[in-house]
């Protein structure tokens, strides 16, 4: 087990530390608005991922891979909001007005942020397809394959959280340094880069079953 724990941590790391979806959408919360929205944000993004983890070790996910009726739901239901929030994204560019803390803030701003996140992470079957197809090739042959397929998920979240809130204080730092300004253009970068995962899921295949 320790050579394939120590096969996956380093493709997990790369893997954590790769753009997508999620980064974008952690980020554009720290431009926009503070480091405690934008971590909200990453806890919805990795409670999705538990999410996801979960399923995949009791085989739920592997529908996905079987029913391209059942992805296509799902993509076609991810790629709109990711528009959406890449539409909201440009809007704030448009309209040249950094986030509003005191309307987004309190309760109701926290549970915004979370579901931000955590509805971007549900509603991408990719991230499913990917727990069924990748984590096995870490599993020793005679393993549980349960508690393996949990472990390995359970690093996988773990350093994506970390990587996450590293990305939340960052961009935060960013914004509050360079002004609102800044926020209004990256704000319009974000609403962009956020059509480009939406629209890349949207044209994305489920991948067919051996």
């Amino acid at each position: 087990m320790t050579d394939q724990l120590a096969a996956f941590l380093a493709v997990a790391v790369l893997l954590a530390l790769t753009p997508g979806a999620d980064t974008a959408v952690v980020l554009s919360r720290a431009l926009r608005f503070d480091r405690p929205t934008a971590l909200r944000t990453a806890f919805g993004v990795v409670s999705g991922l538990v999410l996801w983890a979960m399923a995949a070790a009791f085989g739920v996910s592997a529908l996905l891979t079987a029913s391209e009726a059942a992805y296509a739901v799902l993509r076609v239901a991810g790629a709109a909001y990711l528009v959406w929030l890449g539409i909201g994204q440009l809007w704030v560019c448009v309209r040249g007005r950094g986030g509003d803390l005191g309307t987004h803030g309190g309760e109701a701003g926290r549970t915004a942020a979370f579901r931000a996140g955590f509805v971007t992470n549900v509603l991408n079957p990719k991230v499913g397809v990917f727990y069924m197809s990748f984590l096995p090739q870490f599993i020793p042959p005679h393993a549980d394959v349960m508690a393996a397929s949990l472990v390995l998920a359970g690093i996988h979240v773990a350093l994506s959280l970390a990587w996450l809130s590293v990305v939340a204080a960052g961009g935060s730092w960013m914004g509050r340094r360079l002004g609102p300004r800044f926020q209004q253009v990256m704000s319009g970068i974000s609403g962009l880069v956020l059509l480009g995962f939406g629209a890349r899921l949207a044209v994305s295949v489920p991948p067919r079953p051996e």
